[in-house]
């Protein structure tokens, strides 16, 4: 009997080891990962899996990276990852590459293409050490190639691998027309960071308010609306009635900032009319929110440049998670957004036209008409004396259909077409670095892409960038978190261990009493 035993122990033995064998000879043919995230960010999107259907010839991409990287950091590790599935995708029509650009001796031809060394600091057995470190990318199709200089994330990384293949597959540049609706600021002085940031995607040309607006022009950006006669109308119409796309960003209440935040209300611009009939009213009036950016202003301390925090302003106000259009590619996985000296929105319904609210303020905004005060030194003043009655105000809209023509002559409705109008103009300017908002632009890049209709490669940007942490989510629903974990580890795992204690304890004497003759 137990020389049976033993011989079926090890037949199931030798059975688990076959089968674990064949498992993994499976594993070097098909290709299976189980993604357990939320929002599936370990996997590729449809878009990229499918870009490979659409080529004439192979693509070959060889990540150049440093052996020392490797064994330093998981980064190189993630990257493979993100790469090897391209290729399980590709059905043969993609080559990898891995190489080490100093190993191979190939590191003046590696730089030649873009890709330069980084400096990383090492510490090894209590000393310190500095090296040169690759990890960059070249994605090569028929005759051209495109650099990915410096990769140390695979947040951005699909994104920005399907977004090249795609343009080299069918090349294809979007164009952007920027107007500047306010005389006395400029884009290259004014919108210098908005400026860089879209130039790196697109095609940007800068108009002159009255200039027309050429049809094939992808999206046309409006920043201000202070300068904007009835006569300069004409252009942006017929440019929105030709299926145009546009983002207006206006204000109800101009701030001069060259004259000490002096605050103008516009009653009687000519833009805000116009598009209060697409049924976006922008309101004479700021936003004020107890969510609040502080203002900063820089200052010379020990002979370098630092910021002051004057405390919060509650002109500067930050949009929550939570009162974002989720459904909407722009804001779905928002990153952040501030706005500096925000006006309402009212929204009513238009024929031919399907309108809602993209983002609004907190629950906890006010208003604050006619008599504007706009001291930054007077934010805790205005925190505390703030209504009681707060509530949610529209601070941007978004309108498609076929727009109606109230200017100069032709069809009473155009094309389709898609409109997005804030009730802020500073938003995306550099007044950005005293609020600390960089990430402003990043929704002004997002913003501009939907308009362009690239639907498909904005979903994949912004599901990569859910960010997860705690100071990033909603107020409430982080305070609420933290009440949870501490009832958690203060009252609830100290009771659980005292009670198995007790229950252990107790079944132990039990046990002593029944072995006792």
């Amino acid at each position: 009997m137990e020389k049976t035993g033993k011989r079926k122990e090890l037949l199931l033995l030798f059975l688990v080891i076959a089968l674990l064998g064949a498992l993994a000879l499976n594993l070097t043919i098909y290709y299976a990962r189980i993604d357990l995230t939320k929002e599936k960010v370990f996997t590729l999107t449809e878009v990229s899996k499918t870009i490979f259907d659409q080529l004439e010839d192979q693509v070959q991409i060889t990540y150049y990276v440093s052996e020392k990287l490797e064994k330093y950091s998981t980064v190189p590790e993630n990257i493979r990852d993100v790469l090897e599935e391209y290729k399980a995708y590709a059905k043969g029509n993609m080559q990898l590459r891995f190489i080490d650009p100093d190993k191979s001796g190939l590191a003046p031809q590696v730089e030649s293409l873009g890709i330069l060394p980084r400096q990383m600091e090492i510490v090894e057995r209590n000393e310190k050490s500095y090296t040169n470190i690759y990890s960059g990318l070249v994605i090569q199709y028929l005759d051209q190639f495109e650099t990915l200089p410096f990769v140390v994330s695979t947040d951005t990384l699909e994104y920005q691998i399907t977004r090249l293949i795609r343009q080299m597959a069918s090349p294809e540049d979007y164009s952007i027309a920027v107007l500047v609706g306010d005389t006395t600021r400029s884009l290259e002085e004014d919108y210098s960071g908005a400026l860089g940031q879209l130039r790196e995607l697109y095609q940007v040309e800068e108009i002159k308010v009255g200039d027309a607006v050429d049809p094939e022009t992808d999206v046309l950006v409006v920043f201000g609306n202070r300068d904007i006669r009835q006569e300069d109308l004409l252009p942006l119409e017929d440019y929105i009635v030709s299926g145009g796309n546009v983002l207006f960003c206006l204000e109800g209440v101009s701030i001069d900032m060259m004259r000490n935040l002096t605050a103008e209300a516009q009653r009687d611009s000519p833009l805000l009319n116009m598009v209060s009939h697409y049924g976006v009213t922008v309101e004479p009036s700021l936003v004020l929110d107890r969510y609040a950016k502080d203002f900063r202003v820089p200052r010379q301390i020990f002979g370098q440049m630092a910021w002051q925090i004057m405390g919060p302003y509650p002109h500067w106000i930050t949009i929550l998670p939570t009162k974002v259009d989720k459904t909407n590619p722009i804001t779905s996985r928002l990153m952040g957004l501030d706005l500096l000296w925000p006006s309402p929105l009212m929204l009513e319904k238009r024929e031919s036209l399907e309108s809602s609210v993209l983002i609004s303020s907190s629950d906890k905004a006010w208003l604050m008409k006619d008599q504007f005060t706009t001291d930054p030194q007077l934010g805790e003043f205005l925190l505390r004396g703030a209504s009681e009655e707060t509530e949610s105000y529209p601070l941007g809209v978004l309108i498609t259909g076929r727009f109606p023509r109230t200017l100069g002559s032709g069809t009473a409705l155009g094309l389709e077409a898609r409109v997005i109008v804030l009730g802020d103009a500073d938003f995306a300017s550099n007044i950005i670095q005293y609020s600390d908002s960089y990430y402003n632009l990043l929704f002004l890049e997002n913003t501009v892409e939907w308009l362009a209709q690239d639907d498909d490669l904005l979903q994949i940007k912004t599901r990569s960038l859910t960010d997860t942490r705690l100071n990033k989510q909603d107020p409430e629903k982080t305070r609420s978190l933290y009440v949870t974990a501490q009832v958690v580890n203060v009252a609830l795992i100290p009771l659980g261990v005292f009670l198995f204690g007790i229950i252990r304890g107790r079944n132990r004497r039990n046990r002593r009493k029944e072995v006792r003759p």
